[in-house]
């Protein structure tokens, strides 16, 4: 029970700061709508089992990615919220001679508000983990997306920096 509770915890305080970011930038309905469907059993079950032992400790991180409940319960998280960039990829199956099926992606660009969710979420994320939000731009660069989102997401991102910077 206490690695549901911890887990719980860490919602709380995720959805605290988001919320804190989005209400910065105007997004007050999606501060405090963010990241819900963390609350359903097909997402808190699975997270608060990979990322917490029985006794409320956090589990060896390394040992989390390649949780397959985990990696399921991300992939939910992801289609059901617009605000990650993994829900505007879209699959493309194409068949290349005997090669068999190979995966194709066309990245679509994510809408204005989605963007900008995105970013209070991932200044969340970094501060949760006492990060810098130069982090945050390494982050980025991973992430699949479309061009426009990227300049939109780091453009937005490079204003909150300027804003941590000046003490706002």
């Amino acid at each position: 029970m206490k690695r549901y509770w911890q887990h719980f915890k860490a919602l709380l305080k995720h959805k605290w700061l988001v919320l804190r970011e989005c209400w910065k930038r105007g997004l007050y309905w999606r501060g405090l709508v963010h990241d819900l469907s963390r609350f359903r059993p097909s997402e808190f079950l699975p997270l608060a089992r990979a990322l917490y032992n029985p006794d409320g400790t956090p589990t060896d991180p390394s040992s989390v990615s390649t949780n397959p409940d985990y990696r399921r319960a991300c992939l939910l998280h992801c289609h059901r919220n617009t605000h990650h960039p993994e829900n505007w990829v879209l699959p493309r199956h194409e068949v290349e001679g005997s090669n068999g099926n190979l995966l194709r992606a066309e990245v679509l660009p994510m809408n204005e508000r989605d963007a900008i969710e995105a970013v209070c979420d991932l200044i969340a994320v970094v501060e949760a983990n006492n990060g810098s939000l130069s982090e945050a731009f390494d982050k980025i660069q991973t992430l699949p997306m479309h061009t426009f989102t990227r300049d939109r997401i780091l453009k937005t991102l490079a204003e909150a920096l300027d804003d941590h910077l000046r003490g706002s």
